[in-house]
């Protein structure tokens, strides 16, 4: 939320010297252990936080990355916590209201306990023991997960542009969102 008190002249200034094509925001691991399902008031902030941003850089794309998975024990067994698809939900909706991209990492991952299968049956291992963080090679394969859905997004916009088909207004750019729904939530 402190990106929020950014200067926007300052911001600009930067911008004009360095002249950025892309702001990647990847946050709300952090917020899941609230205690809520509710996340209005993260979407709410998030929303200001993308429209400060783009004030502060004119002209830069925002994309915006969801929550990984993250399991937490339930029953002795680790699990996707209840509260990461409400989340990511919550992250969609301020990525369209505020006209930014939408990468669902969640989803990219293997959605439903992914996190668990990152951690105990990849080989080698993507991610640590805390059920939460990537290690080296988790966080290379998410970086090549991203990559692709870039480089899938921009083949399909130079077919729809070669083919002269309007350009939809499309504010997020999610490849399987349609199946995250309020039915996985514990």
């Amino acid at each position: 939320m402190p990106i929020s008190t950014f200067n926007v002249k300052l911001m600009n200034e930067f911008q004009e010297r360095f002249d950025y094509d892309l702001i990647i925001l990847h946050y709300g691991t952090n917020v899941l252990n609230y205690g809520s399902y509710n996340y209005d008031w993260y979407e709410r902030s998030m929303t200001r936080v993308v429209n400060h941003l783009k004030a502060c850089f004119p002209g830069v794309t925002v994309l915006v990355i969801s929550t990984a998975d993250k399991a937490t024990k339930y029953d002795l067994e680790m699990k996707t916590d209840s509260a990461v698809i409400p989340l990511t939900m919550a992250q969609r909706k301020y990525a369209v209201q505020s006209k930014a991209g939408y990468f669902n990492l969640f989803e990219a991952m293997g959605g439903d306990g992914s996190m668990t299968k990152w951690v105990e049956e990849e080989v080698p291992a993507l991610a640590t023991k805390d059920y939460t963080h990537f290690n080296y090679k988790g966080a290379q394969k998410v970086a090549g997960l991203l990559y692709q859905q870039i480089q899938t997004g921009y083949t399909q916009y130079k077919e729809m542009r070669k083919n002269r088909k309007t350009v939809p207004n499309q504010a997020a750019v999610d490849s399987v969102s349609s199946k995250t729904t309020p039915s996985n939530v514990q």
